[in-house]
């Protein structure tokens, strides 16, 4: 059986809690993050590793990150 080269794992983004009513984490990320929301529009939010999402209006809002897209629901 050939062997998996480390480079070539698959690489899972994760985010938690999710849903949530106001921080996420993402482990391994270290600058903003961009969310968008149904109607497309843009959301950037500061952190390193913790995002405050309070200010937010619930809803549904995507990530983009290492060509993953990830949903958030924001309660």
């Amino acid at each position: 059986m050939p062997e998996i080269l480390p480079e070539y794992e698959e690489k899972k983004i994760l985010v938690f809690p999710n849903p949530t009513s106001g921080t996420v984490h993402i482990p391994n990320s270290d600058e903003s993050i961009v969310l968008h929301d149904a109607f497309d529009n843009e959301y950037v939010v500061e952190g390193d590793g913790v995002y405050n999402l309070s200010e937010l209006n619930k809803g549904v809002y995507f990530l983009q990150l290492e060509n993953e897209t990830i949903k958030i629901i924001k309660q």
